[in-house]
């Protein structure tokens, strides 16, 4: 199974990849999680001066998985996913260190 997030330090730069190309990049908890551990890695690395974060393939991320979020079970599975996802935007808004959205396709929904 592929990693849903790519991390790679060149040049002092973290390059955070969105790595569903088949479903757009679009989020569930695999992507979630793998984009929080890839801030907090990348925030913690004193090497790392800036941080870019990208989609792989047509996509940059197309929002929430659908088809995740219709196999949750109940309003709070939900609830806490949205949480996960809001936690995540959080920490990209807050890291000490300057984010760029390279946006390199299609982006829409929570994904902007």
């Amino acid at each position: 199974m592929e990693e849903a997030v790519l991390y790679a330090v060149e040049n002092n730069i973290a390059t955070i990849t969105l790595n569903r190309p088949k479903s757009l990049n679009s989020m569930n908890d695999a992507l979630i999680d793998g984009l929080h551990a890839a801030i907090t890695k990348a925030a913690a690395d004193a090497e790392v001066r800036a941080i870019v974060l990208t989609g792989n393939g047509k996509a940059f991320c197309a929002g929430g998985d659908l088809s995740y979020l219709n196999g949750l079970e109940g309003v709070a599975a939900k609830k806490d996913f949205i949480a996960k996802v809001g936690d995540v935007a959080k920490r990209l808004t807050t890291i000490p260190k300057p984010v760029i959205a390279y946006i390199n396709g299609v982006t829409a929904g929570a994904g902007v």
